[in-house]
């Protein structure tokens, strides 16, 4: 076979992607055939649709004018044109926020800079994860990676990035991935999935992150020109002759728009801008979040049922597998027509239709990439159709079907159900509690399944705290099993991880007691690591010794606090001056911690300690901002 050259395989690939970049690892440059690749999408198809309210607010149709993020955007621009080789980048905000929609208004602003750009899907993902070793990986062209609910994925990104740490790169074609997802937090979770597992990659791989030690937050819009050109645009784009006064012109309206827990989410005010087109603003104002989802996802299941009555699908069948599907995070054309038969059998809906037409129509309702059909978009509008749709049945049959696409598709169903309990249950709807109850049964027996819950759960969502308690609590105790039958570092790791979560959760829950407990055993089993392999694990101690330290003070017994705190700092102080940007954010922390109870006894902090850390500190934060 004749050898190709990078512009002739980038050439092909782009022509048979329909509308993907396609990435080709062109190593030595020296290929023969088709080098490994990366399919990135940009999901042009999705801004081609028909003009239903739900594809009107999807981010990846790109509807209306982007406007209220410039400041967002000029961050992550300079961030692109860092001199790094490679670099990640945690992007947090609340559902609605904007998140992937500033994430595609930026790949199409470096495309046309002549970067490769676009989105991983999940199925790419693991296929591209199989492909190769990305130690060895190179690309043509400075080049954005995309990874929405990043949560969902921390594992594989870990092996991911662990990888990527030994790749040198190329400082004149940069490789930049972001990473979207509604929280993270540095001290566990899903961060310390992807990031921490303790050893001797953690800080090879946090040396990648920029900001070093946190994500960066969206901000809400603020600027009530911002809020108001939205409304006006989604208006413009329904064709409807309503608009919202003129900013200036009716005092109450401004207020109201102005303190509303909504209006800083541009996706609520595009929600509230299709509810207007139907009824007045005084109206659309005195609605909740959840109340405005609700009315879209009545919308929405009205036009699948007009699909429905046209194809001859019977017994509201057809919105039930829209449901399914979205809890799913959408399913390959194989997959549907699978769990079309095991629904139809499970809830006796032998008269609804051939599953084959059954597919077919739900191909037209909610079309995706390829023989795919896609879960209904955005999030709150699809969380709101599940409720609405899995609450006619009973909870046992509710409950049924859950499990049932749990075991479809285990990962994407449990952030679904994470995500719905996170939206609506802090409004009062328990259902979504139910439903992570009952998942968490189904881990009972599954440590694998378990992670999967745990590692998306948010540590700080009051909602949620005893479940994850109780979740974690379940993880600690199949992790001493493990110790128990193979004891290395792995289990022993795993153990230890898993108590510092669980005794984060016991804290918040007020449970201090039990969290000091717990938080003794995970650094007994860390000091025990870290005395035979202390590159690897010390770094890992220090954290979980600040950890104590904060658990020692919670409960007045602020002298031993105070020692271990300064432990702490001992502890992670050479690793910090070896590599300051990687451990920048834990430093900070321990700093803070000591600096604070050292003062709270009125005593002098040892300064021999303190000076060399805190002179790191600021020459990092002056080589951030001299630019």
């Amino acid at each position: 076979m004749a050898e190709q050259t990078p512009e002739t395989l980038s050439q092909r690939a782009e022509l048979h992607g329909r509308n993907n970049i396609i990435i080709q690892v062109q190593g030595d440059k020296n290929i023969i055939g088709e080098p490994p690749h990366l399919t990135l999408t940009r999901y042009l198809n999705r801004r081609k649709q028909d003009s239903t309210d739900t594809n009107l607010l999807s981010p990846y149709g790109m509807t209306i004018p982007f406007v209220g993020r410039d400041d967002q955007n000029a961050d992550l621009e300079t961030w692109l044109n860092t001199d790094q080789p490679i670099s990640i980048r945690v992007l947090v905000g609340r559902a609605g926020s904007g998140k992937t929609r500033l994430a595609l208004e930026i790949c199409e602003e470096m495309l046309e800079q002549g970067w490769d750009t676009g989105f991983v899907t999940d199925r790419e993902l693991t296929r591209f994860s199989g492909q190769q070793n990305l130690a060895n990986w190179g690309w043509p062209r400075p080049t954005l990676i995309v990874i929405d609910y990043a949560a969902a994925r921390a594992r594989l990104l870990h092996d991911w990035f662990v990888e990527l740490a030994d790749n040198g790169g190329e400082p004149d074609i940069p490789l930049r991935i972001l990473l979207l997802e509604r929280q993270a937090d540095p001290k566990g979770g899903w961060w310390e999935q992807a990031f921490g597992l303790g050893g001797g990659d953690t800080q090879a791989v946090r040396q990648l992150l920029d900001p070093s030690g946190h994500p960066v937050e969206l901000p809400r819009l603020v600027d009530p020109a911002d809020r108001h050109a939205i409304l006006v645009n989604i208006l413009e784009k329904r064709n409807s002759s309503v608009r919202p006064p003129q900013l200036g012109q009716d005092a109450m309206f401004d207020q109201r728009l102005a303190e509303i827990s909504w209006g800083g989410e541009p996706l609520f005010l595009m929600m509230a801008g299709l509810v207007a087109a139907k009824a007045d603003f005084g109206r659309v104002l005195a609605l909740g979040r959840t109340d405005l989802a609700f009315e879209i996802a009545d919308h929405e299941i009205n036009r699948i049922e007009k699909i429905a009555e046209k194809r001859g699908i019977k017994d509201d069948f057809l919105s039930h597998m829209a449901a399914y599907v979205t809890l799913c995070q959408g399913l390959t054309r194989t997959a549907l027509e699978t769990a079309i038969q095991e629904e139809k059998d499970a809830l006796k809906r032998e008269t609804a239709g051939d599953a084959y037409d059954i597919a077919k129509a739900l191909q037209v309702a909610l079309p995706g990439e390829e023989d795919a059909v896609s879960p209904i978009l955005p999030d709150m509008i699809g969380e709101a159709v599940m409720l609405r749709v899995l609450e006619k049945l009973d909870q046992g049959k509710q409950l049924e079907t859950v499990v049932r696409a749990f075991q479809q598709a285990r990962t994407p169903v449990a952030a679904s159900v994470i995500r719905t309990a996170q939206d609506y249950s802090l409004e009062g709807n328990a259902t979504p509690l139910t439903w992570l109850d009952r998942l968490a049964q189904e881990g009972a027996v599954d440590l694998g399944v378990l992670l999967d819950i745990a590692n998306q759960l948010p540590l700080n969502t009051l909602v949620l705290r005893e479940r994850a308690a109780e979740i974690y609590a379940a993880i600690v105790a199949m992790a001493r099993q493990l110790v128990a039958a193979e004891k290395n570092e792995v289990t022993q790791g795993l153990l230890a991880t898993s108590l510092n979560n669980l005794a984060g959760f016991l804290s918040n829950l007020g449970r201090r007691e039990e969290a000091l407990k717990v938080a003794e055993e995970a650094v007994e089993i860390r000091r025990q690591l870290a005395a035979e392999r202390p590159d690897a694990f010390l770094p890992n101690l220090a954290t979980s010794l600040n950890n104590l330290a904060g658990f020692l003070s919670d409960l007045g017994r602020r002298e031993e606090a105070l020692k271990v705190a300064e432990e702490a700092v001992e502890t992670l102080s050479p690793y910090f001056l070896g590599y300051p940007s990687a451990f920048a954010q834990w430093m900070a922390t321990m700093l803070r911690t000591y600096v604070r109870l050292a003062q709270d006894l009125n005593r002098e902090p040892n300064t021999d300690l303190l000076l060399p850390l805190v002179e790191a500190l600021n020459a990092l934060q002056g080589e951030k901002e001299e630019p």
